[in-house]
Order: structure tokens, then sequence, then C-alpha cells
């Protein structure tokens, strides 16, 4: 005897159930919402969010090495990070130091003592500092070691016997934005890049000493700068 042919079971479906166009299974009747491509690209994004499988600490950690490590990429020499607060010590010193005139004819630095000395009335909400230091010391002979009563000869600073540094270290900052924000953004979407923070090479209101100290990149000298354990003072931070 001939048997009639069955109909195909249920359990023969192979359609992939990630896929946002493959037809829902019959006891989810919500998932007949086909999503748009908007709305596929935003819970892709989501999905690859390093930060949905983190605890907040983890991901500040984790950003942190991530800004570090390029950092170190773009040529910078150390990298330290400290917590966006006012510095009420320094704000102290800074106005005593002011009162005493010693400034010079420098009278640019007694503007804006308040910015100068709270980051985050510079950048609203901002919650970091970072701190890059770039050395400047060189092979070339010490001034020590040279004879300086020769014609023609004289004292000057290591930091400018090259490139002018605000030219080096800002083209140097300007490819570093780049990077961060081209790496952040998959993740926070709503980061604006140079609009979200701000960068100087010593010509804004930031006392870049203390911040440095403060980062753990050395302490304050006697001579004003600041010391690293292994390579001294000669260092832009």
């Amino acid at each position: 005897a001939m048997s009639e042919p069955s109909e195909p079971s249920d359990l023969s479906d192979t359609s992939d159930p990630s896929d946002p166009q493959a037809p829902p299974p019959d006891d989810d009747p919500d998932l007949y919402v086909v999503l748009s491509k908007s709305e596929r690209r935003r819970r892709a994004r989501l999905a690859q969010d390093p930060s949905r499988r983190e605890t907040p600490e983890q991901t500040r950690a984790r950003r942190t090495r991530l800004v570090t490590e390029l950092a170190l990429q773009h040529g910078f020499s150390r990298v330290g990070v400290a917590q966006a607060t006012a510095l009420d010590d320094d704000r102290a010193a800074l106005r005593d130091w002011l009162g005493q005139g010693r400034q010079a004819s420098m009278a640019w630095l007694g503007d804006d003592v308040e910015v100068r000395c709270d980051p985050r009335l510079l950048v609203p909400g901002a919650r970091s500092v970072v701190v890059l230091a770039v050395d400047y010391d060189s092979a070339a002979p010490r001034t020590r070691e040279v004879d300086l009563a020769a014609e023609g000869r004289g004292w000057i600073s290591r930091y400018a016997w090259g490139t002018d540094y605000h030219v080096v270290l800002t083209r140097q900052l300007k490819a570093l934005t780049d990077a961060v924000v081209a790496a952040l953004r998959p993740e926070l979407p709503e980061f604006k890049g140079v609009r979200d923070f701000r960068w100087y090479v010593d010509h804004g209101p930031v006392l870049e000493r203390a911040w440095a100290v403060r980062a753990g990149l050395g302490w304050r000298g006697k001579h004003g700068l600041v010391i690293h354990p292994q390579h001294g003072s000669f260092f832009f931070p």
C-alpha cells in the first residue's frame, strides 16, 4: 500500500533567527515588526560596545589605556591622567605669586585665575585631565662640555635647539585628537571631538606643571620645573 505524502515539518525550518529580516517564530508575535536600517545599525553598534559588558571602573580603565597607547603611538614620551577638579592650593600660591609682581611683563598670567585653577570652568563637564610629556633632551654636547669663551658661543636652552616646540606639539596633538575621536566615537556617538575636550601647548589658561605632578609625571623641583625620577626635567609637560 502507498501512503499519502506528509506535510513538511516545522522542524525543517533552517532560517537564521539572528537575521533581522527573517520570519519570527510563531510563539513571539512581537518580532513581526521589521526593523528599519537605522535601527538595525543602532542595535549593531550597541552590541559591539564593550562598555555594555563592563563595570564603570573597567570602562574608565580601558579608555585610559586606549588614550595612553594612542598618545605613545603619536610620539609622546609619557602620559598621566588626573581627575578634573579645582586646584585650591595652587590657586592660593598663584595669587601670592602674582601679588609679588613676579609675572613681570607677562601680564596675561594674571588673567582668568579661576579658570586656570579649575578645568571644569574651561571645559564644562570635564572629568579628567590628560597630561602628555615630551622629552627634549638629546645626544648633543652639554654646555659645560664646550668652550663658552670662544667667539660666537653662548648659553642656549636645550629645548630651543630644534624646531619650535609649539609647531611640533601642535601637529602631534591634532593627530592624537583625530585618533582619539575615531577610537571612542563608536561607543560614544554623542562625542563631538574638539568640542568635548581642549588641548594646549602652554598657550592657554592651564597650570600644566601642577597637573603634571597630580598625574604622576614627577614632582616640582626648587627650580620650578617638574622632575621625573629617570628623565630629569628635560621634558615638556
